[in-house]
């Protein structure tokens, strides 16, 4: 199997099962919010436990956003926005990654 249809079945895989709402509020709000300093030291696993939950919570209010939405009935988004708001949630994860990178916290 080509390395390019491996990832295209990895991209139907991940839109099928999972939320692009939910990943994008929970990896972007809140997993980036918990990784800020404090000034309480936490060991690696306790910095770990609380980056998965916060994770988890943000992907939880994404979802429900989403459904909600639904819900609601209110018009989905055209294409053309989609695909800007994807764009706009990789660079804000670089950006982010980068700045993590560049203070030590990776």
């Amino acid at each position: 199997m080509k390395l390019s249809q491996a990832l295209l079945q990895f991209k139907l895989w991940v839109q099928r099962y999972f939320c692009s709402t939910g990943l994008m509020v929970g990896t972007l709000l809140f997993f980036a919010l918990s990784m800020t300093p404090t000034l309480l030291p936490r060991a690696n696993i306790i910095q770990g436990v609380i980056s998965g939950f916060a994770l988890a919570v943000g992907y939880g209010i994404g979802v429900f956003g989403r459904w909600l939405w639904s819900y609601f009935e209110l018009p989905k988004p055209e294409e053309k926005v989609q695909h800007i708001t994807q764009l706009i949630a990789v660079v804000s994860y670089l950006m982010l990654y980068r700045s993590g990178a560049r203070t030590g916290c990776r």
